[in-house]
């Protein structure tokens, strides 16, 4: 049997304030980790890990703990990454064994709102979710440098599954080295990334969550 982490990072730039929650459970066999910068942060399931924050930005802090698990938890053979502002209903290793199983290396929702990256792109500069140059110029290499098409899908990456193999590390040290580069929005370079990196054996979830 495959051993699975869940984990999550819930990150502040004033470590007396906290943002978001971590809901309790009880899973017999499954380890849940969380990665925070407050010492306030308390838990009676969730393995709480104090570390720094690298960033001035708290969500790109995140973002690195999200992105490369290969770093922090390589003594696991899935990873299961939930934001912290999800829950579960069902057991996440039936979930993993579900979705990713034998044959999956990745498995996410499809977008439950919108088709497109640019159409992506618009939202999170019309709602400054991110600095609009940023995603502008992240846009541009996208889609006039490199040619990426963009009716090549979109997703959701709250809820994202992993497997610990050496085509998703390559896909993980792509993918935050573009998010590093650009807008901490990782639904945006996610597509791009997954576009460069057709080895990989996506599973993508129809139903919303």
């Amino acid at each position: 049997m495959s051993k699975i982490v869940v984990y999550t990072g819930l990150f502040t730039d004033d470590i007396n304030q906290i943002y978001g929650i971590l809901p309790e459970y009880q899973v017999d066999g499954v380890e849940f980790i969380c990665y925070t910068n407050t010492p306030h942060l308390k838990s009676d399931v969730w393995d709480v890990r104090l570390v720094d924050l690298e960033f001035d930005n708290p969500r790109k802090t995140a973002r690195k703990y999200k992105l490369l698990p290969h770093k922090y938890l390589s003594e696991y053979d899935g990873w299961f990454w939930i934001d912290n502002s999800c829950s579960f209903n069902y057991n996440p290793v039936d979930l993993y064994n579900h979705y990713i199983g034998d044959n999956f290396d990745i498995s996410l929702h499809r977008h439950c709102d919108r088709n497109t990256l640019s159409e992506e792109a618009d939202i999170c500069s019309i709602r400054n979710l991110d600095n609009p140059n940023i995603i502008s110029i992240q846009m541009n290499k996208y889609f006039n440098e490199l040619n990426y098409p963009n009716n090549n899908g979109l997703y959701e990456t709250g809820i994202l599954m992993r497997r610990n193999n050496d085509t998703v590390i390559k896909f993980n040290e792509m993918w935050w080295d573009e998010l590093n580069q650009h807008s901490v929005r990782d639904q945006l370079s996610f597509p791009y990334v997954l576009y460069r990196n057709s080895d990989i054996r996506l599973n993508a979830i129809e139903e919303t969550f």
